[in-house]
């Protein structure tokens, strides 16, 4: 598990990871993506932790400001959102391999 922090007076964030993921696949499971920021910074954290595969599902798929070139440059393997809202046709286009959907 993951836990995210924020501090009220610096609006700085953090992420703590509970438990062991050495060598194992890795799913995340959050209710957005928007940004892509806490994401990937998630992922990040994962890796460094040893996580062989890391895949990611959101319910709400927003990949709003510079979430695709963010998204591009990420560890996770495979991202999938529900259909609660259409995946934008640049971000289908962006990533061709499918690793969005």
């Amino acid at each position: 598990m993951i836990v995210k922090q924020k501090s009220p007076s610096t609006k700085f964030e953090y992420l703590d990871l509970l438990g062991s993921v050495n060598g194992k696949d890795v799913l995340i499971v959050d209710d957005m993506i928007d940004s892509g920021d806490t994401m990937n910074r998630s992922a990040e954290l994962l890796k460094r932790n040893g996580a062989k595969k890391i895949y990611a599902y959101a319910t709400h798929g927003i990949f709003a400001d510079n979430a695709v070139d963010s998204l591009k440059k990420s560890v996770i393997s495979k991202i999938i959102t529900s259909n609660s809202l259409t995946i934008p046709t640049e971000v289908k286009e962006a990533f061709p391999d499918g690793r969005i959907c």
